[in-house]
């Protein structure tokens, strides 16, 4: 599996934590990132959930970053280079009848 197919509600692994942007603020608040701690990075080979995914903001318009939920109370922003897919998100059908 590749980076290309991360979408939010997947599980990623961590392959580098050098790729975390610690100091982004205007990126979390751009796409609503809750829970986002400044200077909080991941472990590498920790397994964690898309909370969100946007453009870098660079002006590209291409790269793409991922905010990642640590735990309950905090969640950081990882670069693509940095994470690999770990688990598709399990889909939940509903059913009106």
């Amino acid at each position: 599996m590749n980076n290309f197919t991360i979408e939010v509600g997947d599980l990623i692994e961590v392959i580098n934590s050098g790729f975390c942007y610690d100091t982004y603020n205007s990126w979390a608040e751009r796409n609503e990132l809750q829970h986002w701690k400044r200077k909080a990075c991941p472990e590498d080979k920790g397994i964690y959930k898309v909370k969100k995914i946007g453009l870098h903001g660079d002006g590209d318009g291409e790269t793409l970053l991922y905010g990642i939920e640590l735990d309950y109370i905090s969640s950081c922003i990882m670069g693509k280079k940095g994470i690999k897919l770990f688990k598709k998100r399990e889909i939940q059908l509903e059913f009106n009848f």
